[in-house]
């Protein structure tokens, strides 16, 4: 994951107490808040779209690629109509 630019408004891991740690955190330890991870197009057409199972994989993923020009995913399958 790559490091963000603006990081003023993030907890960081070691700002928090060890017993409330949860959530996901990226490389330099601040909170990932999949709320405001954008979804690409691509995701819409995706089976995996909204599956419980694969939602932790797919923001990772979404917010790993977030600051790249085009999107990518290994486990994109297309909706069958």
């Amino acid at each position: 994951m790559r490091k963000r630019k603006n990081n003023t408004e993030r907890k960081n891991i070691d700002d928090i107490r060890p017993g409330k740690v949860a959530g996901f955190f990226d490389d330099i330890g601040y909170e990932i808040n999949s709320e405001l991870i954008n979804k690409p197009s691509l995701c819409i057409t995706c089976i995996n779209d909204n599956d419980p199972d694969q939602e932790i994989l797919c923001n990772l993923t979404r917010y790993d690629q977030s600051d790249a020009e085009g999107f990518k995913c290994q486990i994109y399958k297309k909706i069958r109509s």
